[in-house]
């Protein structure tokens, strides 16, 4: 208990003594602070909540990836569509590939019909998993929703109109142009893996 107890407080004051390379400054709550460590101050006010869209759906364009096979975001109001639960998704009234084109809404891709989590066997007592180093595992395509993929707002979220103070400097490169529509995970998900 004593090593682990050290070890949090190495890592609290380790933690704590890092610093922000960038010097620009963000004056929040009557306190300046580096831009990037606003997330680490506590007296950071976060201030109101923007509103997220309420475009509706039939009303709503779609937005590019973030990068190639990135989970598109939510271009259309989410509200009385979440929670989902185990028997209700309301993504699924406009979203699967039977429906979508009739709907005008992004189709959900084939990678999300496919199973690529590894059998696992108890053998005694241990668990062992039915696959080789790196590889990828991936059974038939189903044309049921997989279970693991069910929960569409664990990777697809909704946006908002927010004034971000991280600077971000990544730049999308896309092999495709395509690319920023669409998936092809399916295709590609063996990719560097060997």
């Amino acid at each position: 208990m004593k090593k682990y107890f050290i070890l949090l407080i190495v890592s609290v004051v380790a933690f704590g003594s890092c610093k922000s390379d960038d010097t620009s400054k963000i004056k929040k709550s009557d306190q300046e602070v580096s831009a990037g460590d606003e997330l680490m101050v506590d007296k950071v006010e976060i201030g109101e909540m923007d509103l997220y869209s309420i475009t509706p759906e039939n009303e709503s364009s779609g937005i590019d990836r973030a990068f190639e096979n990135a989970p598109p975001l939510v271009p259309h109001t989410v509200v009385g569509m979440v929670d989902i639960k185990m028997n209700d998704n309301e993504c699924l009234l406009c979203h699967m590939p039977n429906k979508a084109k009739a709907e005008d809404a992004t189709p959900i891709p084939k990678s999300h019909f496919i199973d690529y989590r590894p059998k696992i066997t108890k053998q005694g007592d241990q668990w062992l998993v039915d696959a080789k180093e790196n590889e990828v595992v991936q059974s038939t395509v189903s044309d049921k929703l997989e279970n693991s993929r069910f929960f569409c707002n664990q990777c697809h979220v909704p946006q908002t109109d927010a004034t971000i103070f991280l600077r971000n400097t990544f730049k999308p490169e896309f092999r495709n142009l395509s690319d920023k529509s669409k998936s092809d995970l399916d295709e590609k998900i063996g990719e560097g893996v060997k």
